[in-house]
């Protein structure tokens, strides 16, 4: 599955990246913006996007996950923020920080 990233925090999209490769995933890119997200998207739609709520744009997390359902492409949300999803989010599946990557294998592999 071709995967792209969408968080804010170096070191934590490192993590995503190394666990979703490990898990044979190709990761497209990283990005730490709505912004910068939906321009990638509108070039080279992935998959699936993993993305954070509060970006570095702003809490743009909800916002872009509507846009990308609007779009077609899935999201899996990743925040320490779990709890402020709404229910009716188009969002395949929420994954809380601190990430285990075992809930993320089974957050993603839901969506093959």
């Amino acid at each position: 599955m071709n995967i792209l990233i969408c968080e804010d925090h170096k070191l934590i999209a490192l993590d995503l990246e190394a666990m979703l490769s490990a898990q044979g995933h190709t990761v497209e890119g990283t990005v730490n913006s709505a912004c910068d997200c939906l321009e990638r998207c509108a070039e080279s739609p992935p998959d699936l996007v993993l993305t954070n709520l509060n970006l570095a744009d702003g809490p743009t997390g909800l916002s872009l996950v509507d846009a990308l359902a609007e779009q077609g492409i899935p999201t899996v949300i990743v925040s320490s923020d779990a709890g402020s999803v709404p229910a009716g989010s188009p969002a395949k599946a929420v994954v809380t920080k601190p990430v285990h990557e075992c809930e993320l294998e089974i957050a993603v592999r839901q969506l093959e």
